[in-house]
């Protein structure tokens, strides 16, 4: 779906499809789906840690994950990307991988709360 099928297909305002975008897309570069899929059992690990109660609590922890998961051997894509993009590091990229994370962790968790 490109951003214009965002605004009109779904009616959000036009910076919120540009986020989504671009959130997609680095994800989609990064191949962080298809790591995520193979090692979510670690992810939801690290958010499990923190017991969140609501959805900003799974938020953080989500974040926080891909800090604390970065030295794993199938997180090494990070380095090249990171190398060949200076623009991004772990501060800028974190937020968007730990919303993904987030999103698929409350797809599964039907009973936290907002």
């Amino acid at each position: 779906m490109d951003m214009t099928n965002l605004v009109q297909d779904i009616g959000i305002p036009v910076i919120v499809a540009a986020l989504l975008y671009i959130g997609r897309k680095l994800i989609k570069d990064l191949g962080f789906g298809k790591v995520f899929d193979e090692h979510k059992r670690d992810f939801y690990a690290c958010v499990d840690q923190d017991s969140p109660k609501q959805k900003y609590d799974v938020e953080l922890a989500a974040i926080k994950s891909i800090s604390i998961l970065l030295n794993k051997p199938y997180m090494s894509f990070h380095k090249e990307f990171f190398y060949n993009n200076p623009n991004r590091n772990l501060q800028n990229t974190a937020p968007t991988l730990g919303v993904y994370v987030r999103d698929q962790y409350l797809a599964e968790h039907s009973t936290i709360e907002d």
